[in-house]
């Protein structure tokens, strides 16, 4: 009885909290440059908390986008490079040009929504830095952390019990 108590909860949910501490570590990085552009911009512009917030978050998302939408074109260059298409198929340069434009506004429109999707976790990661920095420590690094964690096991706990968001957000990301 305890071992397959041990085998059903003990072991997943260790394996659980050490997956989110690995995903948590490209979440900090991430989390450290939005928030080196959200102080930038709070003092350049005079912008609250929430608007710097929602700035940097859309610029910090809309690099992710444009980097994981535009990394499969790239990584598959020089096959699709290795011939030319027939006369009749071939893109004239303002259809190209308008076929990239239409792409980048795409990918602006996503990052909008993704970024309105990141919102309420932002607002969990924010309580639990004001929770961790009066009651853990007083490390501005180590709070950003805790809060990183917090918030991306919260995360994954929603895409755990939720797996058509997953879904959801790949395809809107690559055909949306």
């Amino acid at each position: 009885m305890a071992q397959s108590l041990l085998d059903s909860i003990v072991f997943p949910s260790i394996s659980l909290l050490v997956q989110v501490l690995v995903l948590s570590v490209p979440v900090f990085l991430l989390a450290l440059f939005s928030g080196m552009i959200s102080s930038r911009l709070s003092k350049k512009f005079r912008l609250n908390w929430l608007q710097s917030t929602v700035v940097s978050t859309y610029l910090v998302v809309f690099l992710l986008i444009f980097f994981l939408y535009l990394f499969p074109v790239f990584s598959a260059a020089p096959e699709v490079l290795a011939g030319t298409p027939p006369e009749g198929l071939r893109l004239s340069p303002v259809e190209l040009a308008f076929r990239w434009i239409v792409i980048f506004a795409g990918l602006l429109f996503k990052a909008l929504v993704f970024s309105v999707l990141l919102l309420p976790l932002e607002f969990v990661a924010a309580l639990v830095f004001d929770y961790s920095a009066k009651r853990i420590s007083k490390t501005a690094w180590f709070n950003v952390f805790v809060s990183v964690y917090a918030t991306t096991l919260f995360g994954f706990l929603v895409l755990l019990f939720n797996p058509w968001l997953a879904q959801g957000l790949i395809f809107l990301l690559y055909w949306g």
